[in-house]
């Protein structure tokens, strides 16, 4: 006989399956990882022992994503390159 799941544990379950496994933001495979995310930034710094950048998030997207992300970061203020992902001074 199966434990039942509490409620947190169904949560868990279910979303582990929708959330990106490396930001743990839901997202399609094919769009960046969130680079703003609390789990990306400490995993990326803990590899690369430097803060993430939006082209490290999109490092797995095609060049026309990358750079529609590009324009639309640079519309916020962003440079993509910069390890200031929120644009914030």
């Amino acid at each position: 006989m199966e434990k039942e799941m509490s409620k947190d544990e169904f949560v868990k379950d279910v979303l582990k399956d929708l959330l990106c496994p490396i930001c743990e933001v839901e997202h399609t495979k094919q769009m960046p990882h969130d680079a703003t995310s609390k789990v990306y930034r400490i995993n990326f710094v803990v590899e690369n022992n430097r803060n993430p950048t939006w082209e490290d998030a999109m490092s797995h997207c095609d060049e026309e994503l990358k750079q529609l992300w590009r324009e639309e970061l640079a519309k916020l203020g962003i440079d993509s390159k910069s390890e200031n992902v929120r644009g914030i001074h």
